[in-house]
């Protein structure tokens, strides 16, 4: 699905709030500081076995391990827009918020 203009503006607009609200709750959260040591290790294991493999079984590693990190940082960008998106919503829902987030898509996306 292609993003729109609404999305991907909103998208880089949010972007250094996420960035700032993610380390101060990663930083009170002793499960993401423990899954991120883990990460680490790994990582350091990674490392000192790597020049044993073959460079083409290497290049495919490294491959996937960076698309996966890709990955993982493009859900966290959604899901971090999905719950802003359904924060609008309960907000309308309540009176609290006068515009309804769909309202915001050109008529040919909305559904």
């Amino acid at each position: 699905m292609e993003e729109n203009s609404f999305q991907a503006a909103l998208r880089s607009a949010l972007s250094e709030l996420k960035d700032g609200s993610m380390v101060e709750l990663s930083e009170r959260d002793p499960g993401f500081r423990q899954s991120e040591m883990e990460e680490h290790l790994a990582e350091q294991d990674w490392l000192k076995i790597s020049h044993e493999i073959p460079q083409e079984l290497r290049d495919v590693t490294d491959r996937f391990i960076r698309a996966v990190r890709v990955h993982a940082c493009d859900q966290v960008d959604t899901a971090y827009l999905a719950g802003m998106r359904d924060m609008m919503k309960i907000a309308a829902a309540f009176g609290l918020y006068e515009i309804d987030p769909d309202d915001v898509l050109p008529a040919r996306q909305r559904k």
